[in-house]
């Protein structure tokens, strides 16, 4: 294994966060164009939603067999597999573009996906020491949001100069490279034999309740429920944004999906001051998770008043919710599951937690199409509304019983 120096750790760190990043570009590249595919296919929008839907559904089951497989396989080359797969998908896509063909490809390159995040955490936890592992998830975070505005710069002027088909055919070369940069780059990074257990924060061994109990103790059943919600207006307002701006104001699609690039900017702002808030004010995520919500429900009340009115106050009312969901995400998914170190649970919990936002975006991305087809935009967003509003009353059903969990 590599001698652990801080330039070694931090050159090891910028190749984690470029193949996160990268990781990024080959996956949400089909929401970002979805305007444009929609456009030169005369896809309807709900099969044109049905793909992305396959993409999660996979992804989530993913998540909890790639989660299991990591721990007794070589996490650098399971993630290089996930990656290249990733990038393989993206070739065959473009290259037949009707919706079943798309749907099991995007399906494939999903659960491609759901091969890099637990092996990447399990081989960042064996490489990075003390606080350094810290600042690593944070700039891992701050990856997943730069690849977010990379995708929204480069698929317009992809559209602008060679067509939706560009942007899979480059996002794929650009995957292609960096798996095989990290292939190599990686070697070394990784510890011999099966990957550690975690250990309690007592310091030792921790009883491991079974399901049942930890649902008993903690308020988990309801906290799914909000997690899911949390992931239909997350990943639905990501992927569908740029449509509603294309139809509702005239918007070319390439500019619509330009103007959305204020979306994961603001969600990197919301991470450090959710994470502030909680620090300074409310030390109890499921707080600090029914504020984000509430904010979260006046931002999707202001989009259905205006919606229609002005371009720029719908572009802020969605830069506000899809914040709020990013701050939220953080709490639930990324602070959550620490609770449980004493039980020995945190990979479950994590898991769980983070399967059910994806299940959440599964439902968001032919959900919110058919509804808007069914009813238009405005009224499919008083539905996000209404998910808001229904995720900040479960939290507030979950406050005390958190409270009393966690101290």
């Amino acid at each position: 294994m590599l001698k652990k120096t801080e330039l070694t750790q931090q050159s090891f760190l910028f190749l984690c966060w470029i193949l996160y990043f990268t990781s990024y570009v080959t996956r949400l590249n089909y929401g970002a164009a979805l305007v444009d595919i929609i456009a030169d296919t005369g896809m309807a929008k709900s099969a044109a939603g049905l793909v992305s839907t396959a993409s999660f559904v996979t992804y989530c089951i993913g998540q909890f067999l790639c989660g299991v497989i990591s721990d007794r396989v070589s996490a650098r080359r399971m993630i290089f597999c996930g990656l290249f797969s990733s990038a393989l998908t993206n070739i065959a896509l473009p290259l037949w573009p009707n919706a079943p063909a798309m749907l099991v490809f995007w399906g494939i390159n999903g659960f491609a996906q759901a091969m890099i995040w637990p092996a990447l955490i399990r081989i960042m936890a064996e490489f990075f020491e003390g606080n350094f592992f810290g600042k690593a998830c944070v700039s891992i975070s701050v990856a997943s949001s730069a690849g977010t505005i990379f995708v929204y710069l480069l698929v317009p002027l992809c559209i602008a100069f060679g067509g939706w088909q560009s942007v899979f055919f480059i996002s794929s070369g650009f995957g292609i490279a960096i798996s095989l940069v990290w292939l190599f780059g990686s070697r070394g990074a990784e510890a011999e034999g099966p990957a550690p257990a975690p250990e309690a924060e007592t310091g030792g061994s921790a009883p491991h309740p079974g399901v049942r109990r930890l649902f008993a103790l903690a308020p988990l059943a309801p906290m799914s429920l909000a997690v899911v919600l949390h992931g239909i207006l997350k990943d639905g307002l990501v992927t569908w944004s740029p449509t509603l701006l294309s139809e509702v104001y005239g918007i070319d699609a390439s500019m619509s999906v330009l103007t959305t690039v204020a979306l994961p900017l603001f969600s990197i702002i919301s991470v450090y001051i959710t994470a502030r808030l909680d620090r300074r004010w409310f030390h109890n995520e499921v707080k600090t998770s029914l504020v984000l919500f509430t904010v979260s429900c006046a931002a999707a009340l202001f989009l259905f008043l205006f919606l229609g009115a002005n371009a720029a106050v719908s572009i802020l009312c969605m830069a506000v919710l899809v914040a709020c969901m990013y701050g939220i995400n953080m709490m639930l998914i990324s602070y959550t599951p620490k609770r449980f170190g004493a039980y020995g649970r945190v990979a479950f919990v994590s898991g769980f937690l983070n399967a059910c936002t994806y299940l959440g975006s599964a439902a968001s991305s032919y959900g919110l199409a058919a509804a808007a087809e069914a009813a238009g935009w405005k009224w499919t967003v008083f539905i996000l509304f209404v998910i808001a509003l229904a995720a900040s009353l479960i939290c507030l059903f979950c406050v005390r019983k958190w409270t009393k969990f966690i101290q």
